[in-house]
């Protein structure tokens, strides 16, 4: 079974980015891991496209502009799950990482062996901490973040899972999801949709506004029980 990984790599350095991404590449090969790497030479463009669904950030210190720890820190404001390796040739900014809960520094030149562990390490961290589903995307088999997942809806013999930016796709019924989840936070707007109550802006009378502007559909009859779910959800926060 192979499990999609999402890594950004953040490096203003040409060679240093290709190594990197290549050390990666080998390393997702070596253990049958399909990794799906992005790489970006400055702060600017990594937050242009950032992505609360990333599960590991190369994050190099010294970036021009906004540098690596200031960076960091906006990555925390978004997400508490990505995992985020500081790449540095100073052991100096330490103490500043910890502060933005950096998992691990790397130390420059990096070797396989190096890169490869603290890889191994977050991956591990990532299965123990993150609840997750899975499902189908391009014919892998991906671990999706439940807290990733924006709603999910029936698709003829399908199910379909839609986060910020991808759509995945499950064998599994609707209600298998809705017994997994029960814990999640999800709430039915219908019978054939399946809402994170964490990503829902409004409830209104024939549509519920998600945070990334999506609108799914609320039958009468499930209204009253759905808004009665999300006003105890903000509630409880």
């Amino acid at each position: 079974m192979i499990f999609l990984y999402r890594i950004a790599i953040c490096e203003d350095e040409s060679f240093q980015m290709k190594q990197i991404m290549t050390q990666v590449e080998r390393y997702g090969k070596a253990k049958n891991i399909s990794l799906n790497i992005k790489a970006f030479d400055c702060a600017e463009l990594f937050l242009n496209h950032f992505k609360e669904a990333y599960d590991l950030v190369f994050l190099d210190i010294h970036l021009p502009g906004i540098d690596g720890i200031q960076l960091a820190k906006k990555i925390r404001e978004q997400s508490h799950r990505t995992k985020i390796v500081f790449l540095t040739a100073h052991e100096n900014f330490w103490p500043e990482g910890y502060k933005v809960l950096a998992s691990r520094f790397l130390i420059k030149p990096i070797t396989d062996e190096s890169l490869y562990l603290e890889i191994e390490e977050v991956m591990d961290q990532l299965i123990e901490q993150t609840p997750f589903v899975l499902a189908s995307q391009d014919k892998r088999v991906a671990k999706v973040a439940v807290e990733d997942i924006f709603y999910l809806e029936i698709a003829g013999r399908k199910v379909n899972l839609y986060t910020k930016d991808e759509v995945y796709v499950s064998s599994k019924s609707l209600a298998q999801f809705k017994k997994e989840l029960e814990h999640h936070h999800f709430a039915q707007t219908h019978s054939s949709y399946l809402v994170n109550l964490k990503h829902v802006k409004l409830v209104g009378k024939d549509s519920v506004t998600l945070t990334n502007g999506q609108e799914v559909y609320i039958s009468l009859r499930k209204y009253k029980q759905f808004k009665e779910k999300f006003m105890e959800y903000v509630s409880s926060l």
